[in-house]
């Protein structure tokens, strides 16, 4: 790594080479399996010196080439959690790539409009990164199977590459969670996905209620909604993972075309909203979290009830609002008093918030007007 010529880098400290340096060479050389430090190591030792406040430094070149060297030996665990340092590092762009059912941040980080207006070194990075994956992940079976990369790597052929990864999986677990994804993938690119139930035989899973939601299949209405109040986790990237959000977004997703029947759960959607943010509000572990799991089920919600707004390009009248969005957009203002990022990507700026008060919102006028 010393041999490399490093004069051409930057990150956001002085320091920030020297401490990329270090961390590289020892990831080079890590030989034990323990989890916890090397996520240490990935986010708060490398992550602060390439990216800080949004702005991602070209000092993640010399990381994507090493993540590149390692990527290509088979027996390498550490470029899973590599890979998940980059879902880390590039998360403005997935949101940007998927509009829907991602993190709550600043859309125009990476908004397609932003990235035409200038040459940004973080688009290639990006670039790179896409590469990277596309040479030694794209079928690999120890990889994640996970909408996030299929839908910003390939939308002609997402639904199809979903269909075929999902038979590796045949009688395992990860087949729910690949059909949770093939769901989402679907609505996100507005395709109706191949039937592959059928192949995948009989499977007794705590998630098959939420997959055959996601899929528009038949499922157990009252099951899915008692399931809004869970507490339980899965690793699922979406919704961080939470069975409630999951629960919410499956429920949204299914009834997207009938808006009474949406209308109807909104009771039950405000309680777990409310059930999470005491939660938060009282746990001294989850209050040191950033954007904490309330405001996730609000984003997911609102960027699926929002979907058809995404991304417009323009501001958007409240007039132009369904019955639904309106009714939404009135208890996220009035009785919440809360305004999502995805709100925001759909051209809703708040109630009584000026131009020049609000960074998220002068970021909103820069972009669509």
């Amino acid at each position: 790594m010393k041999a490399m010529s490093w004069d051409k880098y930057n990150g956001p400290y002085k320091t920030s080479k020297d401490e990329v340096i270090k961390v590289l060479e020892l990831l080079n050389n890590f030989g034990t399996s323990n989890n916890d430090e090397l996520d240490n190591i990935l986010y708060n030792d490398l992550a602060s010196n390439v990216k800080h406040q949004g702005t991602i430094y070209n000092l993640i070149y010399p990381v994507l080439d090493f993540f590149y060297l390692i990527s290509g030996e088979k027996d390498n665990q550490i470029k899973y959690k590599m890979l998940d340092f980059f879902d880390y590092i590039f998360i403005e762009y997935y949101r940007a790539v998927t509009s829907i059912l991602t993190e709550p941040v600043r859309f125009s980080l990476a908004s397609n409009n932003l990235m035409d207006k200038k040459i940004n070194p973080e688009v290639y990075a990006f670039e790179r990164f896409k590469c990277i994956y596309e040479a030694n992940f794209k079928h690999d079976i120890n990889s994640k199977i996970d909408v996030y990369y299929k839908t910003i790597f390939s939308s002609c052929d997402l639904i199809e590459t979903i269909n075929r990864d999902a038979k590796l999986y045949k009688n395992q677990e990860n087949v729910v969670f690949n059909r949770i994804s093939l769901g989402l993938a679907g609505f996100i690119l507005n395709v109706k996905s191949k039937s592959i139930i059928n192949e995948m035989g009989t499977i007794d899973s705590p998630f098959l209620n939420i997959a055959n939601a996601i899929n528009k299949y038949p499922f157990d209405e009252k099951e899915l909604i008692h399931s809004f109040n869970s507490d339980a986790f899965t690793d699922l990237i979406w919704g961080r993972g939470s069975i409630a959000i999951l629960s919410i977004d499956s429920y949204l997703i299914a009834n997207y075309d009938n808006e009474n029947k949406i209308i109807s759960s909104l009771d039950d959607i405000w309680s777990t909203y409310y059930k999470w943010k005491d939660i938060y509000e009282e746990d001294e572990i989850m209050y040191d979290l950033d954007f904490p799991l309330y405001k996730y089920l609000l984003e997911d919600v609102t960027s699926i009830i929002f979907k058809n707004l995404l991304g417009c390009g323009k501001i958007c009248d409240y007039n132009q609002l369904t019955s639904l969005q309106k009714k939404v957009y009135d208890i996220l203002n009035y009785d919440l008093k809360v305004h999502t990022y995805s709100m925001l990507y759909a051209g809703i700026k708040p109630q009584g918030v000026e131009y020049n008060s609000n960074i998220s919102v002068r970021d909103l006028y820069e972009l669509y007007n």
